[in-house]
């Protein structure tokens, strides 16, 4: 019965790691009144680099941002006057990204929002 147990747990140590989800790429959700593009990039010491551009009929925005992968998703935060402005909750669903936005007010105009899902762009 020891014996098992060993070979068991074994073969859970020796079992890959899951693989944390790959975030870096170009994404956008270009409308005819309505643009949002967003760029991903990784960093060298794995962090993520985020920058999200939006016009929607007038009302802009910009965050860029820096963060991690936390589970499954990307949670980067922006900083204005030395404190945290803006945090983004990015999430991969094919075929592309949905990005959750809190507290980022400071980096938009009033009528228009972060929060959105974006295509992965070539």
């Amino acid at each position: 019965m020891r014996e098992g147990l060993l070979a068991g747990a074994a073969v859970f140590a020796a079992a890959p790691a899951l693989a944390a989800p790959d975030f870096a790429g170009r994404y956008a959700q270009p409308a005819k009144f309505y643009s949002e593009t967003a760029v991903i990039s990784r960093l060298p010491d794995g962090d993520y680099s985020v920058t999200i551009d939006l016009d929607f009929r007038g009302c802009r925005g910009r965050v860029e941002a820096r963060g991690r992968v936390e589970g499954n998703s990307l949670i980067a935060t922006a900083q204005k006057d030395g404190k945290e402005s803006c945090r983004l909750e990015i999430k991969q669903e094919p075929p592309g990204i949905h990005v959750f936005e809190e507290n980022c007010a400071r980096n938009r105009d009033a009528g228009c929002e972060f929060s959105s899902f974006l295509r992965k762009r070539p």
